[in-house]
């Protein structure tokens, strides 16, 4: 065992008990009242309704004063271009439909 050995394992602990997992971080917030709103997902042809009901469960990716945002799908992992195949992944929501859980 070199003398560099104790502290690359140091290293490696910390980072290992450091690293947090982002699902951790998210807040989940339940439906006080029904919303509806209008998404894409396909392009102009599949705009379409998304409703949620008293009661229906949610985790807030991102979080403001006024609103949350949600992913409603996960796109691949190149998601620049948009054409017939792209779609919305993310919706905010108003925070007077919602409650923290």
């Amino acid at each position: 065992m070199n003398k560099s050995t104790p502290i690359l394992l140091i290293v490696l602990f910390t980072l290992f008990f450091y690293c947090t997992d982002e699902s951790q971080e998210k807040t989940e917030y339940i439906f006080v009242e029904k919303y509806c709103t209008t998404i894409t997902v396909g392009g102009v042809v599949g705009i379409q309704e998304k409703c949620y009901e008293v009661g229906d469960v949610v985790l807030a990716e991102f979080e403001s004063n006024t609103a949350i945002t949600v992913r409603i799908a996960k796109g691949p992992q190149i998601n620049d271009a948009s054409g017939p195949w792209s779609f919305q992944e993310l919706l905010e929501i108003p925070l007077v439909y919602l409650k923290k859980q």
